[in-house]
């Protein structure tokens, strides 16, 4: 866009993200530059500004694709670039990433479900997924693909009402887990989980499990910025908290 120096304002805004340890202002000032970028019809420099701030917020995938496209492949520091940027985009994805956390303030609501949106998997009549329904975890959206439930030798229809409680629990269980972690993980991260921490939670996966006593289990994968390189597990039991622990 004509007039606009989008060069100069992507190295003030990544100067500031570096220097204040990725401060929430610079984060939200990145993903404004980025969106506008997406916006408009690039020039080569507005491209390779594009796959910078991707890499910066943990998008490898999407890095790595504009700079395959972008950079000069005649430049034998960009080949050696491009091989390194490969292997974090196949180990990574766009997986560990900084989230926009102004998406997830707002409380979301959960799903309705009922007996009919439950659906065998392989068809093993006590291990269910859901029918083209999202859940909410953690104010976050969870695609049904990414969830699963385990009955055991327990029947769907006997706890039915017990499994919504327990998911209207984990859609916003805000201060246990914040609560939780601060308890028994910041001493390993050197920071306190707080409200733009939960905002910023990524959940990758919900199993869904009744044990033998009838109790309702619930495990969540997560990523969270403050261990960009590791999966947080959390493990629940009805409404509490139990478990909580990086894994990788």
């Amino acid at each position: 866009m004509e007039g606009i120096d989008y060069n100069k304002r992507y190295n003030e805004i990544s100067k500031e993200f570096r220097n204040t340890n990725a401060s929430k202002e610079s984060v939200e000032k990145l993903y404004d530059l980025l969106y506008e970028l997406k916006k408009i019809e690039r020039s080569h420099s507005e491209n390779m500004i594009l796959c910078f701030i991707y890499k910066l917020l943990g998008y490898h995938q999407s890095a790595y694709k504009i700079f395959a496209n972008t950079a000069d492949m005649n430049n034998k520091k960009n080949k050696a670039k491009l091989l390194v940027m490969k292997d974090k985009a196949t180990s990574h994805k766009d997986t560990f990433i900084i989230q926009d956390i102004r998406k997830f303030q707002k409380k979301q609501p959960q799903a309705k479900i009922s007996l009919q949106d439950f659906v065998p998997i392989d068809n093993d009549e006590n291990d269910f997924t859901l029918t083209n329904k999202s859940l909410v975890v953690f104010n976050k959206k969870i695609n049904n693909k990414r969830i699963e439930f385990h009955l055991g030798n327990h029947e769907l229809e006997n706890y039915i009402d017990d499994i919504i409680k327990k998911l209207e629990w984990l859609s916003d269980c805000k201060e246990e887990l914040i609560c939780y972690y601060n308890r028994h993980l910041a001493q390993y991260t050197n920071k306190q989980a707080n409200e733009n921490w939960y905002h910023t939670l990524e959940v990758l996966s919900l199993k869904v499990t009744i044990g033998e006593s009838g109790n309702i289990f619930a495990d969540i994968s997560c990523g969270e910025d403050y261990m960009l390189d590791h999966i947080l597990d959390v493990e629940t039991n009805e409404r509490e908290i139990y478990d909580m622990r990086f894994d990788g």
